[in-house]
């Protein structure tokens, strides 16, 4: 079954796991990872006994076809739910899977992490249609969203941010949960004394922080830098950034730049333009930004939005590779414009 919107709280708020198999996935790993946790401590409370939870990979059914229903029925030490576990699960496993949900264990828990799951996904298709299953979607926050992300986080600390510091912050934060809240915590520390997060407290915290590498890949793409482009694509994916994340974080940074570029082509001062956007471009990128909106025209900026589009399209619904979609699209809108 499909769980979507407030219904993902109440899975999670749930004493119980009212299923015999539960998917969670999407580009947000940092997410993936919480959502999935939070679930395993309802079957068992320590994950590392062997005789309550174990782990199993594509390979071990392989080997063994009938390894998952032995696992799923063997008997936990001292009474208790099992959970069987597979990481970084892909459509290889939705046959395996499909065969176990027929007849599932009435006591254990199959608990299957992945990430980025188009439409067309078998997995994906089978925890949604399935009455003994759960899909739990773990998607980019972006926008409003973000915002309510990281004031809520500061709440749980006891602290306030400005209004200003907040828009700051949300344009720097890189799109993973997990990421987010080490910042987040970083920021709570550091302003544990006043309650209250400042530009100043953002700028103090950040200035001498590397960038982020989705937004290193962002600036080196805008600033047609082919193989810093290439070498941040890597670091992001390997950071645990989705392609569709990649993909709309691109879509933003251009949007910004579009705004600027249309509004120069009035007259306006490209400096006092950068400087008015919101979230207000980080200090020390704002000469960088201010070169790219003077190199890039505006037909030549919609042309790479609508490229950006039209990819992450292609790796939600046409089943070609993401990451090959995404690398691609990348190396393109990096090229000397």
């Amino acid at each position: 079954m499909k769980v979507s919107g407030s219904k993902i709280q109440a899975v999670l708020q749930a004493e119980t796991v009212e299923a015999a198999a539960v998917l969670v996935y999407g580009p947000d790993q940092g997410l993936v990872s919480r959502r999935a946790k939070i679930i395993a401590g309802k079957i068992v409370e320590d994950l590392s006994d062997p005789f309550s939870a174990v782990e199993l990979s594509l390979s071990d059914l392989k080997e063994e076809p009938c390894r998952l229903a032995d696992e799923a029925r063997a008997l936990s030490f001292g009474g208790g739910g099992r959970l069987i576990r597979f990481r970084e699960a892909t459509d290889s496993l939705a046959g395996y899977l499909g065969d176990y949900l027929t007849d599932p264990a009435e006591h254990a828990l199959v608990l299957v992490s992945s990430g980025d799951l188009g439409p067309r996904s078998a997995l994906r298709k089978l925890f949604e249609n399935h009455e003994r299953s759960l899909a739990l979607p773990c998607y980019v926050a972006e926008g409003r969203e973000l915002e309510d992300v990281v004031t809520s986080l500061f709440q749980q600390l006891g602290v306030c941010c400005d209004r200003e510091a907040l828009g700051i912050l949300v344009g720097r934060l890189a799109s993973d949960r997990g990421q987010i809240e080490q910042e987040i915590n970083k920021l709570g520390l550091y302003a544990a004394q006043t309650g209250r997060i400042t530009v100043a407290d953002v700028e103090a915290c950040m200035i001498d922080s590397a960038l982020t590498s989705l937004e290193e890949l962002c600036y080196a793409v805008a600033d047609g830098n082919g193989r810093n482009a290439d070498l941040f694509l890597q670091r992001a994916l390997n950071d645990g950034v989705g392609e569709v994340g990649v993909l709309r974080a691109l879509q933003r940074h251009f949007l910004k730049l579009e705004w600027v570029v249309s509004q120069a082509s009035h007259h306006g001062d490209v400096s006092a333009l950068v400087g008015s956007l919101r979230p207000p471009v980080f200090f020390k990128l704002k000469g960088r930004f201010e070169r790219q909106a003077s190199r890039w025209t505006a037909p030549g900026i919609r042309r790479g939005l609508q490229n950006l589009v039209e990819a992450e399209i292609s790796c939600k619904t046409t089943g070609n590779p993401a990451a090959l979609v995404c690398g691609r699209t990348v190396l393109a809108l990096a090229r000397p414009h």
